[in-house]
């Protein structure tokens, strides 16, 4: 998307988030004209990087172009891209065959954590002159992070198979179980050299602490009432993040 100035992490260069609303909030935000020609640069480039995948594969081997259609209609094309999120309607209309994993995490942690992290981005291209710029900008669009995608499948109910959550807390408790799951939801099998490299990263996880630290007020301005009341409509889809200690979270 920076190729065509699209781009909403443009934002990190700047602290100049406001400028880049039409882009968070895309699916809302830009006529329907704008994100149909958007997504088709970006389908355009899909397509482009599916053949260069199977063109490098095949060393230009002879009839690689009567195979290509064949080929690529068996490969999952993976994007890694939280930004998305909000795209959702778009991505649809462009791509009616795609499937959506929503990972989540517990509110309380994600949303302080991302507005520390983005602050930090600033921090370094930038010098704002507070140490948390447009907070309360950032706790909002997270919050959407976490309503957006389930009413849009509450309303899509032809897309409601093609929408699933994942947990981040039962990643980091049972990575092996919450990847078999995910596949099985997507029609696909872990194979045995796969599920060796989960239990060897879910081994490493379970030694992990983070050094990022953050306070709620400080990051957020809010005390964990004001928090919850903020974003209530998140903890309406995810009651489980308000219990303590987290009780085992439902499948979504």
């Amino acid at each position: 998307m920076m190729n065509v100035a699209c781009c909403q992490l443009s934002a990190l260069l700047l602290p100049l988030i406001d400028d880049f609303s039409d882009l968070i909030y895309f699916d809302r935000s830009l006529p329907a004209e704008s994100r149909h020609a958007i997504f088709e640069y970006y389908k355009s480039c899909v397509q482009r990087h599916l053949y260069a995948r199977e063109y490098i594969s095949n060393k230009k081997s002879v009839g690689f172009r009567r195979r290509y259609s064949a080929v690529t209609q068996q490969v999952r094309y993976l994007s890694k891209n939280p930004s998305f999120t909000l795209r959702i309607n778009t991505i649809f209309e462009k791509f009616p065959d795609a499937e959506i994993v929503v990972l989540v995490r517990n509110p309380f942690k994600a949303i302080p954590s991302m507005v520390s992290y983005i602050a930090r981005c600033w921090r370094f291209f930038a010098t704002p002159t507070v140490k948390y710029p447009f907070k309360k900008t950032l706790t909002h669009m997270c919050s959407l992070h976490y309503t957006y995608p389930l009413k849009f499948r509450k309303a899509n109910r032809r897309f409601s198979k093609q929408i699933c959550v994942v947990h981040y807390e039962l990643c980091v408790h049972d990575l092996v179980k919450s990847c078999s799951d995910l596949y099985s939801h997507l029609g696909m099998n872990i194979t045995g050299g796969m599920a060796a490299v989960l239990n060897e990263e879910a081994s490493l996880t379970r030694h992990y602490n983070s050094s990022h630290r953050y306070d709620l007020m400080e990051t957020c301005g809010m005390t964990s009432s004001q928090f919850v009341q903020k974003h209530r409509d998140a903890f309406a889809f995810f009651p489980g993040y308000l219990k303590k200690p987290l009780s085992p979270l439902p499948k979504e």
